[in-house]
């Protein structure tokens, strides 16, 4: 749905448009909180993916916008904060809860509920950011690179990529291998050790305004690569300690990169293009996020979790460096123009 909600948004409104995605998500913690077979869980997995996904790309224009242009900076801050900082968040509190709850898979649910509930009344008071237009058609066809953000936008794109595969990485993995491998069965300890790459990430969107705009996505790049080497360091040894300074320093590492890619690409896309920009770099962002996920279920099926876990951070080590190669060639050519 994301990649409809640049269209939706413009018929239809943007605030309308992430009410509709609430709803979605509402319903889909009931789907959850009654599920007992396959047919509820797939139907709340569709109906969460698609209110996040026009959340992401919506909410974050929608709260820059509210912030008006001359903090446009400090809104694209906020907003990639916002979207990481739900994500560190959520794993603390699913792990508190399943820890003291008596109903660990119901209970995460209704407090789930409980929290949308209060975001309906915050977007209720918000403002109106850009007009509607009822008799638009609605545009199936796939968010396009513009043409005039193209330079910044395919090496901050595959940065994010590489970025956000970590973040996938750690969602697939870590809290298997914290159980299996290191032993450890608190689900908050759990929850918090698999929180700490988005936590360390929010700190890295900060540090990313105070790096030159220029050298910053690479910067985000290098770091994430020596962050990924340490996970793989972590994952081979079986530390805890090794993997936990690899999450932070990874963390920093993609904070960097997505907060750098936000703002180059917003400030390089005209502004009717900008719906369709950031909701491209953001569906570029969150496949890499449930891409590992997906793989893992596949590769595990013929390797040990650790071995599965380690290949995945070497894996991610070379995409990024993929990635080092990219901007450290469109750094020198914007430099020698």
């Amino acid at each position: 749905m994301m990649w409809l909600g640049g269209s939706l948004s413009r018929k239809f409104g943007r605030r309308m448009l992430l009410g509709v995605a609430l709803a979605a998500i509402l319903l889909a913690d009931v789907a959850f909180y009654f599920a007992e077979g396959l047919p509820l869980l797939m139907l709340g997995r569709f109906l969460s993916g698609a209110g996040v996904g026009v959340f992401v790309a919506i909410g974050s224009l929608a709260l820059i916008d509210q912030l008006g242009e001359e903090h446009e900076e400090a809104g694209a801050l906020l907003a990639a904060c916002a979207n990481v900082g739900g994500l560190t968040i959520g794993s603390i509190l699913a792990g508190f809860v399943a820890e003291v709850a008596s109903e660990p898979l119901h209970i995460p649910f209704l407090v789930h509920f409980g929290m949308i509930v209060v975001a309906f009344g915050v977007l209720m008071l918000s403002a109106r950011t850009v007009a509607s237009d009822s008799g638009r058609a609605i545009d199936f066809s796939l968010p396009q690179i513009p043409d005039e953000a193209r330079a910044v936008f395919v090496p901050a794109a595959i940065a994010a990529f590489a970025a956000f595969s970590v973040g996938g990485f750690f969602g697939a993995f870590i809290p298997s291998f914290v159980s299996e491998e290191l032993g450890i069965a608190d689900a908050l300890a759990i929850g918090i050790i698999a929180s700490l790459v988005f936590a360390s990430t929010v700190i890295g969107n900060i540090v990313a305004t105070r790096l030159p705009e220029r050298y910053a996505p690479l910067t985000g790049a290098l770091v994430l690569f020596a962050g990924a080497c340490v996970l793989g360091a972590g994952l081979t040894t079986v530390s805890l300690w090794i993997l936990v300074a690899g999450a932070l320093i990874a963390g920093q590492g993609n904070g960097i990169a997505l907060q750098s890619g936000l703002n180059a690409i917003k400030r390089e896309s005209e502004q009717e293009n900008e719906t369709q920009a950031v909701t491209l770099f953001f569906m570029i962002c969150y496949s890499a996020l449930a891409l590992p996920i997906l793989l893992a279920g596949v590769v595990q099926q013929f390797f040990s979790l650790k071995a599965t876990a380690t290949g995945f951070a070497v894996g991610i080590a070379l995409l990024v460096g993929v990635a080092i190669v990219l901007l450290w060639r469109r750094l020198r050519e914007s430099e020698a123009s």
